[in-house]
């Protein structure tokens, strides 16, 4: 599936793990001549399907003032989960603006197992959701 992220061409891929590509012939390796390149420098994954492992959070503060004003909710950020596995939030896509500044502080010192594609690492476009209720 073809799609645009900020304007930029993004490609949705799913990954799945082969098993047994030591015993098969080299010509399945072989792309057919008219298969489109892809640039696995800008994977993009959905947190839904195998999503990111995370090795370490950080707790996300609950704003004082957001929380007496009683102001719940999911903030979702856009980030990138670097080649090393650091986090970078592009920006906010949704949820309370009282909230986010404390969700981006926690998110960005996470640190995830990185990806990799054909044993290299490489730096995927995903979506987190920090979710704040009070029970």
């Amino acid at each position: 599936m073809n799609t645009t992220v900020q304007g930029q061409p993004s490609r949705d891929v799913k990954l799945e793990v082969i098993e047994g590509i030591r015993d098969s012939p080299e010509s399945i390796l072989t792309p057919p001549a008219d298969a489109l390149p892809v640039d696995f420098r800008n994977v993009s994954v959905k947190a839904t399907e195998g999503g990111p492992v995370l090795l370490k959070g950080v707790s996300v503060a609950y704003p004082g003032i957001a929380k007496s004003a009683g102001i719940q909710g999911h903030v979702v950020l856009q980030v990138k989960i670097g080649k090393d596995g650091h986090v970078t939030v592009e920006h906010v896509l949704s949820g309370p603006p009282d909230l986010q500044r404390s969700a981006i502080e926690a998110v960005s010192q996470w640190l995830y197992m990185p990806f990799r594609v054909m044993g290299e690492a490489v730096e995927v476009t995903t979506k987190i959701s920090v979710v704040f209720r009070m029970d």
